[in-house]
């Protein structure tokens, strides 16, 4: 699921990188793992939680053309994350988690790509996405970093926070409110993936 995003996401990277401004297509490969995390903290201790349910690991996928800097995505784009394939080391963490967006009622995180912005870094771009979580959508725009590895195949990251608060949710807190869960919580993303071109 997440690395379906990520492949979604890094399609574009690719043909920016590569100055690419006609309609294309192309097949990705993960070469290796990627990982999705999100990582917070309370005012005493720092948690984290990372996506391990198994996903398809190749992707064909259409870019638009590069205009002003920015590249639209076409096709179905919407990406849904199971709640249930979030993992945590300590299971109260896990436990809270699913109880903040409501689980039961909103079972999965959506995302849907909207469109991808070029930087004057040309090892840096910005993903545009519309995030969905327990019924509330907002437009996130997302840092990726690249890093070629060979002729073919890249390594991308990101690291991006938001606001718990925006999307309507309520940070835990336990002990009368004597420990309490921050606002801002940090999505980090990493994958490595070969392309060729349909």
């Amino acid at each position: 699921m997440i690395r379906q995003l990520l492949l979604y996401t890094f399609i574009i990277i690719f043909a920016t990188s590569s100055k690419m401004t006609t309609e294309s297509s192309y097949e990705v490969s993960i070469v290796q793992p990627g990982t999705f995390k999100i990582k917070g903290s309370s005012n005493v201790n720092n948690f984290s939680l990372e996506y391990k349910k198994p996903v398809i690991g190749k992707k064909l996928v259409s870019f638009g053309d590069d205009i002003n800097n920015r590249i639209s995505l076409k096709g179905d784009t919407q990406i849904s994350l199971d709640i249930n394939g979030f993992s945590s080391s300590q299971s109260f963490i896990l436990r809270d988690f699913k109880k903040m967006i409501k689980s039961d009622n909103y079972p999965t995180i959506d995302i849907n790509l909207a469109r991808f912005i070029k930087s004057d870094n040309p090892n840096k771009i910005y993903a545009m996405a519309i995030i969905s979580i327990a019924n509330t959508k907002r437009l996130e725009i997302m840092p990726v970093v690249i890093n070629k590895t060979n002729e073919d195949t890249y390594n991308f990251k990101s690291s991006y926070k938001i606001s718990l608060k925006n999307y309507n949710l309520d940070p835990p807190q336990k002990m009368m409110g004597m420990i309490a869960v921050n606002d801002d919580v940090s999505i980090d993303l990493t994958l490595t993936v070969r392309f060729k071109k349909i």
